[in-house]
């Protein structure tokens, strides 16, 4: 990756430290419509723009904050349900289960569904939901659920990956820490169990390099995690 590709994405990381989120994503936009960038470039570029997404998302100030509001949002575009969902996520749900049940019925935006499926399992409400997901129907009640966070899978991988990248390769382990988060919510109603963690980890390693495009990191990966591949 060329110096020019290195500050661009400097640049576009400082504006989202600053919460300046339309400029960064203005940049991104950008960039992603010329007519060649490499492929780590692009790779990067994208994990950048659902960054943004969701900090748009997180700082977001719904002006009509009625419940009405909300529930109206859930069936918005991508940062209207997210924005709506981390704003339910601190309300009680059990008086909404419902509008929940409606909301998954429509199609939703997979992250936002994600959150608030873990946002039910964090609040261990006792009745049954259904969700289709990749053409799957899933049935759940939300007390058996386990939230991200305590998923035994979720940490014993975030431990692999913090072995192989943490203190070497500091930053690389923040992007593949986020890779996981992700994988783990998007795993959601379902959920991983301690002995698949060190291969969760290594999937979710791997993505990240080869994200990166950085063949050592690759090397480094493999011999540390004792994994072959083809």
């Amino acid at each position: 990756m060329d110096n020019w590709y290195e500050e661009t994405i400097a640049e576009i990381k400082e504006l989202m430290e600053q919460k300046k989120y339309d400029q960064a994503a203005g940049i991104v936009e950008k960039e992603l419509s010329m007519p060649y960038i490499p492929c780590d470039v692009e790779k990067q570029l994208r994990v950048l723009q659902k960054d943004i997404r969701f900090g748009v998302a997180e700082n977001t100030i719904i002006h009509e904050s009625s419940l009405d509001q909300l529930l109206d949002d859930l069936h918005g575009d991508a940062a209207r349900q997210l924005a709506a969902v981390n704003a339910l996520g601190s309300r009680n749900l059990r008086d909404l289960t419902l509008e929940i049940q409606d909301y998954f019925n429509s199609s939703p935006f997979p992250e936002a569904a994600a959150l608030l499926i873990n946002a039910i399992a964090k609040q261990q409400i006792e009745d049954e939901f259904t969700f289709v997901k990749d053409g799957v129907e899933y049935s759940f009640f939300g007390d058996c659920l386990i939230p991200v966070d305590e998923c035994d899978g979720y940490r014993e991988a975030r431990k692999y990956l913090n072995q192989w990248f943490g203190m070497k390769y500091p930053s690389v382990y923040e992007l593949a820490l986020k890779v996981l988060v992700h994988e783990v919510y998007m795993y959601l109603p379902l959920s991983y169990e301690e002995i698949e963690g060190r291969e969760l980890a290594y999937e979710c390693g791997l993505q990240t390099v080869e994200m990166l495009g950085d063949e050592q990191l690759k090397e480094h990966l493999t011999a540390c995690s004792g994994v072959m591949r083809e």
